[in-house]
């Protein structure tokens, strides 16, 4: 004789007690966005039409960069979204600068005089210090990056730089 359905899910949950279950299928929900965003993101509406890492020009909105994983000791790969859309992922170099110079993560925009900033970088911080990610143009090389980079500090001090407070999260 063939167990009934209810047989079949008592028989689960006196060998499981259900709660795995549950606790599978929550996982299961969860796991793909988190690997996508490696569990660190950070989001804030621009209120400028704004250039990409890409070349892409978007309306003002909100930009999403998640951290998705280190590519090498002093470069990571992350995931950007304007306005909910996935435009890709881009890789940028770390620096890391001596103080925790703002309580919330942010994102650094440059104006070279066009009527729109080009994103540049996030920063983000940690216990004891800001960790840095200089985004890479597609072509760019990690000399050129590091050449336009500069100390945080004196970043904040630069006319043509907009540091933008972001939000943690998605």
């Amino acid at each position: 004789m063939k167990p009934t359905v209810f047989e079949k899910k008592s028989l689960i949950d006196k060998a499981l007690g259900g709660a795995p279950i549950v606790l599978v299928l929550v996982l299961l929900a969860v796991s793909p966005a988190w690997s996508q965003a490696g569990g660190s993101c950070v989001s804030a509406e621009i209120p400028w039409q704004m250039e990409m890492p890409d070349g892409s020009v978007h309306d003002p909105g909100k930009v999403t960069l998640c951290y998705v994983r280190a590519y090498n000791p002093v470069a990571g790969l992350h995931a950007l979204r304007v306005n909910g859309m996935p435009l890709g992922t881009f890789q940028s170099t770390v620096a890391r600068s001596e103080e925790q110079e703002s309580i919330h993560p942010i994102l650094v925009f440059r104006s070279d005089g066009a009527d729109h900033v080009r994103l540049v970088a996030y920063a983000w911080p940690t216990e004891q210090e800001m960790e840095v990610y200089w985004l890479h143009r597609p072509g760019e090389t990690l000399g050129q990056v590091r050449q336009a980079s500069m100390p945080f500090r004196t970043l904040q001090r630069e006319k043509n730089y907009y540091v933008v407070a972001a939000s943690r999260g998605y």
